[in-house]
């Protein structure tokens, strides 16, 4: 299952400790900039083509960040669980 939502700046795509069912890809025109923000600080930024969130799908854990469009606009393509 595929989900392609298109963001504005400060949405949150998904908050640290939520469990996860789903992954993430940037996409690649319309990805925009993504903030991954740990315990309050922001680590690191995330653009088009990168991956995010597999570790909580892949290995049923809870998410380790919280990720919030950072840009104007923020295009992601989620995967789900079936």
């Amino acid at each position: 299952f595929l989900n392609s939502p298109l963001l504005q700046q400060g949405d949150v795509i998904y908050n640290q400790g939520d469990t996860g069912n789903s992954m993430f890809i940037v996409d690649d025109v319309e990805g925009g900039e993504l903030h991954v923000v740990v315990d309050g600080h922001t680590c690191m930024s995330l653009t088009a083509g990168e991956v995010f969130g597999e570790a909580a799908l892949l290995f049923k854990r809870p998410r380790k960040s919280t990720v919030r469009c950072s840009s104007a606009g923020c295009k992601v393509h989620e995967m789900r669980n079936a």
